[in-house]
């Protein structure tokens, strides 16, 4: 090989790796036609690439408007679990300890005849004051005890989206309560507690109660999920994920989840109402929605 030769080689190779390198640089910058994975809200994440979540769902109180799912044994749950909500609350003040908007609930009864569980609003933080609240109908005759209606509840901002968590922890026998990654209020009850089962034919509501017409929820709601298991602070953290959904089915916790609802994306408007899937099990424990109107799914998200 003559001296022109090896040259001319040489240069192409020098070339090449010049052009590989700008190649990576690209990936890393997500510019021109090579993005990276989105992780912003709304309609735009890094990149240019869509965000993982885009859609919320806008429910109006006063019209009833909610999604039912079908009653599903996957929710007929006795011991640990874990309720995740991202909401934002648009409604006026509630008052008074009597006063709910639901967010998740399969919960029946009042009392000591409390079955099930809920997470969200309550107007048990006084006047001019509203509380997230997470429900549970326990079974405490294991410890002595008796039937309980047991909450645990922290003041609420209204017009800001916000993560709320409830977790029972059979194991611990901890009930407990957090606000976008914090920890708020808890309850320790007996050993061997357990959480009461509604009857077989008791739906999971989003956006309302199950034994209420008027307790609908007022605002935006978003990436709702329920787990058999209690999550630990490093998964509740994981679940934040500083402020923005993430995708759930990677979620440390994945294995135990039994609904996720993600109120906009894969939804279908049938011509009268929004089909939810069940991102962790479609097929099963779908949502339906009651008094939506098609232009209710938003970009309004987190």
């Amino acid at each position: 090989m003559g001296w022109q030769e090896r040259f001319i080689r040489a240069r192409r190779n020098r070339q090449q790796s010049e052009a590989q390198l700008a190649l990576q640089q690209l990936i890393l910058e997500g510019d021109g036609g090579v993005t990276t994975y989105g992780t912003g809200g709304g309609t735009g994440g890094t990149g240019g690439v869509p965000a993982f979540d885009q859609y919320s769902m806008h429910f109006e109180n006063g019209i009833l408007a909610d999604v039912v799912t079908t009653d599903d044994p996957n929710f007929a749950i006795t011991g640990s679990l874990t309720i995740s909500v991202w909401a934002k609350d648009t409604g006026p003040i509630l008052a008074g300890s009597s006063n709910y908007r639901g967010c998740l609930d399969r919960m029946t009864g009042s009392s000591t005849t409390t079955k099930g569980y809920f997470l969200g609003l309550s107007g048990r933080g006084g006047a001019g004051n509203q509380s997230w609240e997470f429900i549970l109908g326990t079974d405490e005759s294991a410890s002595g005890g008796s039937n309980q209606r047991r909450f645990v509840d922290v003041l609420a901002t209204s017009g800001v989206w916000t993560h709320i968590c409830g977790v029972w922890d059979a194991a611990t026998n901890i009930q407990q309560i957090w606000v976008n990654g914090v920890t708020g209020p808890s309850n320790t009850l007996g050993a061997g507690t357990l959480i009461r089962l509604p009857s077989a034919a008791t739906d999971l509501y989003l956006g309302n109660m199950t034994t209420s017409t008027t307790s609908d929820w007022d605002g935006f709601l978003d990436e709702l999920s329920l787990f058999n298991s209690a999550f630990s602070y490093p998964q509740i953290l994981e679940l934040y994920n500083a402020g923005k959904p993430a995708d759930l089915s990677l979620h440390s916790g994945a294995a135990s989840g039994v609904g996720w609802w993600r109120m906009g994306e894969g939804a279908n408007w049938n011509g009268t109402d929004w089909e939810i899937p069940n991102a962790f099990n479609p097929g099963s424990g779908d949502g339906l929605s009651s008094n939506m109107l098609q232009t209710d799914r938003v970009a309004d998200v987190p």
